[in-house]
């Protein structure tokens, strides 16, 4: 699940993108999360017809052509319009391989999960080093990475064994059961789908689930690219801009390390990993609105006197958003045992987090503008009130050489 790397980039340089514009930062999650829960809906009804390797094939079509729009265009709304494009592959991705979990163990779900995590954390380092630690500006650090996109999209494929996928076309499994199909009926189960009323049943089986993650990722979404864009500190050591770089990764390394511990706990100790799962996810969620409503409370008072209390939010915020997203699709194994069933409901799943990030965007529109007018003209902090660099050249050059 490296294929998450690209996506990454272009999330962790979405005030780049936007460099010299008046723009709200939360326009890009908009942009993102609109077609992210457009196909994340759309992608588990119709795209059970395609083959895999189709829907790989679509994958790095979107990643390239979107890494290409973003690069070549001039207008900050032809960029927002490129990653869009970027966010149909990784909202197939998503769909995609969490799909095909179901035909695996639930290592399976471990592996994919903690490698979204490594992915990120990659990704969101490649970007925040090239461009803040040397000397090549924020365009041509996302144009490098271009051909990048085409071998971590296409080897996580390449190299999976695909041998289980051919062999459960073949047979049916029900309560942990297989039973192998009869030569009359094999033809029936390559075309037999779900019907729409038993995908609607299953959606109501994990539409709690499916809630949690939506709370979760909204008030995710809403606090990194709305909130604690608003927070740039008058004695920090860097650039505006550069502190949110640095909260992307901070977010990331917290969220990597709370995806992949369950791998690592499967490998070492497999018996203990059904003890330590969170069965109870909207405690999760509810961890996180508490340190969403925190984030506001110290972009409206300003009562933080170090950036160093905001990197630790952004990490306790990752590691919520982690742990969910790691243990939300374990429940669903737990719950659903019919291989087909649970490939449709683990693909659903992940439209509750797509959903939150899309409703985060829209509420961001109108709380990041609101919060840095307060900044700067109740508080009187002026730059320091947005973590963005205030011309385009910020985006096409690099003002740290």
């Amino acid at each position: 699940m490296l294929l998450k790397l690209p996506s990454e980039i272009i999330l962790t340089a979405t005030t780049d993108i936007l460099a010299g514009s008046s723009i709200a930062t939360s326009a890009a999650t908009v942009a993102t999360g609109l077609a992210n829960v457009v196909f994340r809906l759309a992608l588990p009804w119709v795209f059970q017809k395609l083959s895999y390797s189709t829907k790989v094939a679509i994958i790095v079509f979107s990643y390239i052509a979107g890494f290409i729009i973003i690069v070549t265009a001039d207008s900050a709304i032809m960029r927002l319009v490129g990653f869009s494009v970027v966010e149909l592959g990784r909202a197939n991705a998503m769909v995609t391989f969490f799909g095909m979990t179901a035909f695996y163990s639930d290592v399976s779900i471990h592996a994919i999960v903690a490698g979204t995590g490594v992915g990120s954390v990659l990704g969101t380092l490649y970007y925040t080093g090239v461009s803040t630690w040397t000397c090549v500006s924020p365009r041509f650090t996302v144009a490098i990475a271009t051909p990048s996109v085409l071998f971590f999209t296409i080897l996580p494929y390449v190299i999976l064994d695909k041998s289980q996928l051919n062999q459960e076309t073949k047979t049916i499994s029900v309560a942990g059961v297989k039973y192998k199909a009869l030569d009359d009926q094999q033809n029936k189960q390559h075309t037999d789908e779900l019907s729409l009323k038993r995908k609607l049943l299953l959606t109501w089986d994990i539409y709690l689930l499916m809630t949690y993650l939506f709370w979760q990722y909204f008030v995710d979404y809403i606090s990194l690219k709305a909130i604690i864009t608003t927070l740039a500190f008058p004695q920090a050591s860097f650039y505006p801009r550069d502190l949110f770089t640095y909260y992307v990764l901070c977010y990331n390394i917290a969220k990597f390390l709370s995806r992949c511990y369950l791998l690592v706990l499967s490998i070492a100790c497999s018996s203990v990993v059904r003890l330590v799962q969170i069965k109870k996810t909207w405690i999760l969620a509810t961890v996180g609105l508490v340190l969403m409503f925190y984030s506001v409370f110290a972009s409206w008072y300003r009562f933080l006197p170090y950036v160093e209390v905001i990197l630790i939010l952004c990490c306790l915020m990752g590691a919520c958003t982690g742990c969910i997203y790691a243990h939300s699709p374990l429940v669903v194994a737990d719950t659903i045992t019919v291989v087909r069933e649970r490939e449709f409901a683990q693909s659903m799943l992940t439209v509750g987090a797509a959903a939150g990030e899309c409703a985060a965007g829209l509420l961001g529109l109108y709380v990041e503008p609101y919060l840095q007018h307060h900044c700067e003209f109740e508080l009187g902090l002026g730059d320091n009130c947005l973590t963005r660099f205030p011309k385009v050249t910020g985006w096409t050059e690099n003002v740290h050489c």
